[in-house]
């Protein structure tokens, strides 16, 4: 898609601190859109959420969207690539509450919809691969 296309359409950012902040600044640039950046925030879930409540058009990575939620995706040109995750010292056995925080995040917050029934799985083989490797290292 084309980002000139959409004119009059109000924009919702990324802050500064993100690492593809400048490549979404220079696609905005570009497209004359950089003076109709109304919001920015780094919770891409709250600027879901203003897209479906139709407060403007934001940069979402396409794993966020749900098919139900009516919202259209359009790809841009170049992709940016984003990797997010929790970090966790290497050998740091989970307290039960990190745990639950890590699982909570999984499923409701944050990841990708795909992403919520996977929860268990993920920290189950989390548990495995430390009790496995890391433990040992200690």
């Amino acid at each position: 898609m084309d980002l000139a296309t959409l004119t009059d359409t109000p924009f919702l950012t990324s802050l500064p601190q993100t690492s593809y902040y400048e490549t979404v600044l220079r696609l905005l640039r570009w497209a004359g859109q950089e003076n109709n950046i109304v919001f920015r925030s780094n919770i891409v879930p709250l600027l879901y959420e203003m897209v479906l409540n139709g407060v403007g058009a934001a940069l979402i990575p396409d794993a966020y969207y749900n098919p139900a939620d009516g919202i259209c995706a359009y790809s841009i040109s170049p992709r940016i690539t984003v990797h997010q995750g929790i970090g966790i010292r290497r050998g740091h056995p989970l307290s039960q509450a990190e745990e639950y925080l890590i699982h909570l995040l999984m499923n409701n917050w944050g990841s990708p919809y795909y992403m919520h029934q996977y929860a268990d799985y993920y920290m189950s083989k989390r548990k495995k691969r430390f009790y496995t490797y890391e433990y040992k290292q200690l």
